[in-house]
């Protein structure tokens, strides 16, 4: 009896001292836990300020368009071009526009599109479609590209009529680069004197 009661009282003695380690294993467990919650909240504030400072930077990046012009020329007998605001004289649209200086955008070739709309809000001498950076497809009437070095550049673009004349009223032009809308103008053209 005596053997079985110092086996007890030694047993008690260890499942006190298991339930005291158990006890400090679990607040340790609890205060880890707690340690992990607080880097996890730490790590996802900093992806969502990741994630926030991405798009800063892209927006940044853009290429944004200044001193969108439009001119209608009319084709002179010698061949070269004079400005008109008669739609049944004009002959070309001449189109510029200046890229603006960037230092965060990346250098090199980019896409710049022209989109000229006739007063019907129809695209004139559509080449093909581009796509935006929201991945819809649009209709576009002249492209090209360009060496972009971060440093304002001047584009010049033409839009040639082909078959039918121009018709009054106010054509509208989008600027493009790289997928995104950077700039527009419009011109009102008007009717001939006496249909001259």
């Amino acid at each position: 009896m005596a053997t079985l009661k110092a086996t007890n009282d030694r047993l008690i003695e260890e499942v006190d001292s298991l339930r005291l380690q158990n006890n400090l294993l679990t607040e340790e467990k609890d205060s880890i836990n707690t340690q992990l919650q607080i880097q996890t909240n730490y790590n996802d504030t900093l992806v969502a300020q990741n994630m926030d400072l991405a798009k800063k930077v892209e927006i940044g990046g853009a290429i944004n368009v200044e001193n969108v012009k439009v001119t209608a020329m009319k084709m002179r007998s010698n061949g070269k071009y004079t400005e008109t605001n008669k739609a049944q004289k004009t002959d070309a649209f001449k189109i510029e526009f200046r890229l603006m200086e960037n230092e965060i955008a990346s250098p090199g070739d980019k896409e710049a599109y022209i989109i000229l709309k006739d007063p019907k809000g129809q695209v004139i001498n559509a080449r093909g479609t581009f796509i935006l950076k929201d991945d819809n497809e649009i209709k576009y009437t002249d492209q090209t590209i360009v060496n972009y070095e971060n440093a304002a550049l001047k584009v010049v673009m033409v839009v040639d009529r082909k078959g039918v004349k121009f018709e009054k009223g106010v054509y509208n032009v989008q600027v493009y680069v790289e997928g995104k809308l950077a700039g527009r103008t419009k011109i009102e053209l008007s009717d001939s004197f006496l249909g001259l």
